[in-house]
């Protein structure tokens, strides 16, 4: 569940993904991703429910969504050289403070099989007075992130400033 450990020089370079794939027809994760990855062919598979609640509550939880999304994708199309996972979910925070996150399972093809890296985005702080939604979720709103930072940073920024920091890491390595 946490950050995954760096990957040797033998498994498969960033510039060697032509084909990603996610387990998500949210158009918020297919957007970051294709950000990050403009050379990439993006592509989503259907819509997976991720095994988890509409809100989901706890990192263990939230990686669980993650990462049925990011397997469910691998067998949808296993032609990929990337599947990815991505769930939102709401937790307390060290400083015992509930905040949302990203949690986002790359499932790397490799020369051996496959990798898993796991990724956090930065913590959005939830606001205690913010209109729930209707499953659950601290929201009403698909996008709070944009509201919440007074238009600073969307939610789909929150998710692809954490692939692009993964993105640039790998590559120097």
């Amino acid at each position: 569940m946490e950050e995954s450990k760096q990957l040797d020089k033998t498994d498969s370079a960033i510039g060697s993904i032509k084909v990603i794939c996610l387990g998500s027809e949210s158009k918020i994760k297919l957007d970051a991703l294709r950000s990050v990855f403009p050379e990439a062919s993006v592509r989503s598979v259907r819509a997976f429910v991720s095994g988890v609640a509409e809100q989901p509550i706890g990192k263990p939880v939230t990686y669980d969504g993650a990462k049925y999304r990011a397997v469910a994708a691998s067998k949808e199309d296993p032609s990929a050289d990337l599947w990815a996972g991505i769930e939102n979910g709401m937790y307390r925070n060290d400083q015992d403070v509930m905040v949302d996150a990203a949690c986002i399972v790359l499932l790397l093809k490799t020369e051996n099989g496959m990798t898993e890296e796991v990724l956090w985005s930065d913590e959005l702080v939830i606001p205690p007075n913010m209109k729930k939604g209707r499953n659950g979720e601290w929201s009403y709103l698909k996008d709070p992130h944009i509201v919440v930072t007074n238009g600073k940073r969307s939610r789909e920024q929150f998710i692809a400033d954490r692939l692009r920091q993964w993105k640039e890491e790998r590559n120097k390595s």
